[in-house]
């Protein structure tokens, strides 16, 4: 079975609590919508946010954690990351103890959303093995269009499923606390242990994940608004702008490769939005 975890930042960090609603509604509605009902889904929560309607599959957790990073003042980009990461995987490791050893877990960010036939394909084979997501979409939010994204699983947190005993805090304790919380609030540190290039990866073989970019709680995007402090943007930053760019302008694709801008269509709305 699956298990979804769904860390959801304190709410004092939260710029637009009315837009944060309007993504968990969709995202609920992304997990109720699977062909497959082997799934539960964990949403960990600071004590009293509020929640949309969820489905019967989903359970919430509260845990007493604090805001530990803040949207305005002089904070550095590095310190808000690191900051963020902390917090995320603590509210993982929460979670984690409340999933049986031979399950497999997916950690999936608030303000994405799953195609609907991710976990009947996951259940069709043998529970240990690891699945990232090499293609996907991103979008800008509001957008009748979004970009087609390769390598997704470079950028997105919602784009590994693995087994719960093979993370750090189960399989390699002695590394430490301070590493096992890292590793879970950064989704990428696995392949630290287990490089992607290792053979115990497998791709999921459709477009699987739609990544939400540029709206008014993404942590990239009060970063999009310093560059006129000078602080230069990453290169995934500067081609998600470009990408919202093509998308408000209609372009059918990015000759730089890797990024293409398609409709969003019935058929895709469907298999990601659910009833929502």
């Amino acid at each position: 079975m699956i298990h979804f975890i769904v860390p959801i930042r304190h709410p004092d960090t939260v710029r637009d609590p009315a837009h944060q609603m309007v993504c968990l509604r969709q995202l609920f509605a992304s997990f109720d919508n699977q062909t497959s009902k082997r799934w539960r889904a964990i949403v960990v929560t600071n004590e009293g946010q509020v929640l949309p309607d969820r489905p019967d599959n989903l359970v919430v957790q509260t845990v007493e954690l604090p805001a530990t990073h803040h949207e305005s003042g002089s904070i550095s980009k590095t310190e808000m990351y690191e900051a963020i990461r902390a917090d995320k995987g603590a509210r993982i490791a929460a979670a984690m103890s409340h999933i049986g050893p031979d399950d497999q877990v997916m950690i999936v960010d608030d303000d994405d959303l799953i195609h609907r036939d991710l976990v009947h394909f996951v259940d069709q084979h043998p529970p240990d093995r690891f699945w990232y997501v090499a293609e996907g979409y991103f979008w800008e939010n509001g957008s009748n269009r979004l970009g087609k994204m390769d390598d997704i699983f470079q950028n997105c947190g919602s784009s590994l499923i693995v087994p719960r005993n093979c993370y750090a805090m189960f399989e390699e304790p002695h590394l430490g606390r301070d590493y096992v919380i890292k590793e879970l609030g950064s989704h990428r540190l696995i392949f630290d242990r287990k490089p992607i290039g290792s053979g115990i990866w497998s791709a999921i073989p459709f477009r699987a994940v739609i990544y939400r970019v540029q709206h008014s709680n993404a942590s990239l995007t009060r970063f999009a608004r310093d560059t006129r402090t000078g602080m230069r943007a990453g290169p995934f930053l500067s081609r998600a702008r470009a990408l919202a760019r093509g998308v408000r302008k209609g372009l059918r694709g990015d000759p730089r490769g890797g990024v293409g801008v398609w409709p969003l269509t019935a058929k895709i709305r469907n298999a990601f939005f659910g009833k929502d």
